[in-house]
């Protein structure tokens, strides 16, 4: 499922990411920046990392939208330099790092190893990502899981932004196979699509995913005018 945001919301992210590009020690929208600038355009607290433990968990932002259905919305929020002029707009993000070896018994493969099928590695690999986002969405009491990704082209000058369900997938619709002859990349592709969905590395077992952005997603630029940083500190004194 797809979410786009409102007119004013639209309105609000331009308006934010030309104030947070216009501080001239900020250099990139990033990390805890880009989680302060989707707070303000949702609405939602923002949780100072400078008075708060940041945890590991996967959902930087939580917002709580009813008491009455009780309702509480998770964004794993993401953010990835690309290009935005391309035909097909494609990113591909860390997801997780998914030790399937060290954690075979209890995912439930007490003989898997590096030599094991691709289909039974695969399985592995969407067990261990399944368990992280369910145990995380009971512990940080989410009940609607989404990802929420700020796309930033070369120049800082143009952005897109979608925002989507955190989808999990069951084993029947993702097929694996090994991307190359050495074995350096267990790609799984969604059956009925042909897309390449997740890439698992052995090597230090990152697991990536690949999201394909539709037409609901926002495309927009900005004038990316810095200010100089004596008018920063005036215009916070004042």
């Amino acid at each position: 499922m797809i979410y786009s945001l409102t007119e004013l919301q639209k309105k609000t992210l331009v308006r934010a990411v030309n104030a947070v590009m216009s501080i001239p020690v900020i250099d990139s929208l990033e990390d805890f920046i880009w989680e302060g600038v989707f707070c303000y355009i949702k609405g939602l607290k923002l949780v100072d990392p400078l008075r708060t433990i940041r945890s590991k968990a996967l959902f930087d932002v939580v917002g709580k939208f009813s008491d009455a259905q009780k309702t509480r919305i998770g964004w794993s929020a993401k953010n990835v330099g690309t290009n935005l002029a391309a035909s097909e707009l494609k990113v591909q993000l860390v997801i997780q790092r998914a030790n399937i070896i060290g954690k075979r018994k209890e995912l439930g493969f007490p003989h898997l190893t590096l030599e094991s099928t691709p289909a039974e590695l695969g399985l592995a690999v969407m067990k261990h990502w399944q368990n992280k986002v369910v145990a995380d969405m009971e512990t940080q009491g989410v009940t609607d899981a989404r990802i929420c990704v700020l796309m930033k082209g070369k120049k800082h000058t143009q952005y897109a932004y979608f925002e989507e369900k955190l989808r999990l997938y069951s084993p029947e619709e993702i097929t694996w196979a090994w991307a190359t002859s050495d074995r350096k990349g267990l790609q799984g592709t969604h059956a009925e699509t042909g897309r390449q969905v997740y890439t698992w590395y052995k090597s230090g077992g990152q697991l990536f995913e690949t999201f394909y952005p539709d037409a609901n997603t926002f495309l927009f630029e900005v004038s990316l005018k810095r200010m100089p940083f004596e008018e920063v500190i005036r215009r916070l004194q004042v």
